[in-house]
């Protein structure tokens, strides 16, 4: 049932990833990019966690 929740840590990262090329690029600012980071890290540590309850049931 939870299987699906073991991949989304792996697309977390890819969406990081994506974001950090238009950075290198110029198309987003370094504060911007700061923010996504932020959010995406609250995302994955929400994702795991969830990952973690759910494997106890």
């Amino acid at each position: 049932m939870i299987y699906f929740l073991y991949v989304a840590p792996g697309s977390i990262s890819e969406l990081e990833t994506q974001l950090i090329i238009p950075h290198h690029l110029e198309y987003i600012s370094e504060e911007l990019l700061k923010t996504f980071q932020k959010e995406i890290l609250e995302i994955k540590n929400r994702t795991i966690g969830l990952i973690r309850y759910l494997s106890r049931q």
